[in-house]
């Protein structure tokens, strides 16, 4: 009677104290109806369905507990029935799970060492990532600035290249346009020699027909007045030819 009362104690403890439930590789810590990891309480941060997971393996194991206090009841009134084998055997049972109980530890804290092992190599891979991601960052940034630099400079002188040849063809237009010129003023300065040779040689001509006609008595006043006229136009159009020249 005395071993299935401390049987309900140890199930009321069990109740309102916290417990440790490890699932998936996690401890967890229930304590009323919070969930600690860590030491931290993560009970917003859990899904309804992973809470009910934590509390279900939670509940496995008070059942698996009770399930060995009853036994370990149970031995404990065979025990009273056999002093002397109960007590060495209760004995070796006290051994055997200080063992059981200390090599889970050992094995969770082995675990839990490992894991941050783990956990330290995966952030370390993946700092080495991200600078090597930044330095191809700036790798690709240094070759568009260089290759922008070579496209600017290639348009420079692509413009100054046409400037210049825009330059020469003006120049080729104006001295083309100047010898054209030149020609036509050469063109026009022969053709006012030319009238005015012509005239001249015309002046000389009427002048000698004009004394001839004279000398011999042929010409009648009106006649004499119209060779006069004629040659004075010549004498006009000869001083225009001139000035021409």
């Amino acid at each position: 009677m005395k071993y299935w009362i401390v049987l309900g104690l140890m199930t009321i403890g069990f109740s309102g104290m916290a417990q440790e439930v490890n699932l998936d590789g996690n401890l967890y810590v229930v304590k009323g109806k919070a969930i600690l990891k860590e030491g931290i309480d993560i009970t917003k941060t859990l899904t309804a369905d992973k809470q009910a997971q934590i509390i279900k393996a939670l509940n496995v194991q008070k059942t698996k507990i009770e399930s060995q206090t009853a036994q370990k009841v149970n031995a404990d009134a065979q025990v009273l029935n056999e002093k002397a084998k109960a007590k060495k055997e209760e004995a070796k049972a006290k051994a055997d799970e200080a063992k059981k109980i200390a090599a889970q530890k050992k094995a969770e804290a082995e675990k839990k060492k490992e894991e941050s092992k783990l956990q330290a190599e995966q952030q370390k891979a993946e700092k080495a990532k991200a600078q090597a991601e930044e330095a191809k960052k700036k790798a690709e940034a240094a070759k568009k600035k260089e290759a922008n630099k070579i496209q600017k400079e290639k348009q420079k002188a692509e413009k100054k290249i046409e400037a210049a040849k825009k330059k020469v063809e003006q120049e080729k237009k104006k001295q083309e346009k100047i010898a054209k010129k030149k020609a036509k003023a050469i063109k026009k300065k022969a053709k006012a020699k030319e009238t005015f040779e012509k005239l001249g040689e015309k002046k000389v001509s009427a002048e000698n027909k004009y004394k001839k006609l004279k000398e011999k008595g042929k010409l009648s006043p009106v006649d004499e007045a119209k060779w006069l006229k004629k040659i004075e136009k010549i004498k006009v159009a000869l001083a225009k030819a001139k000035s021409k020249l």
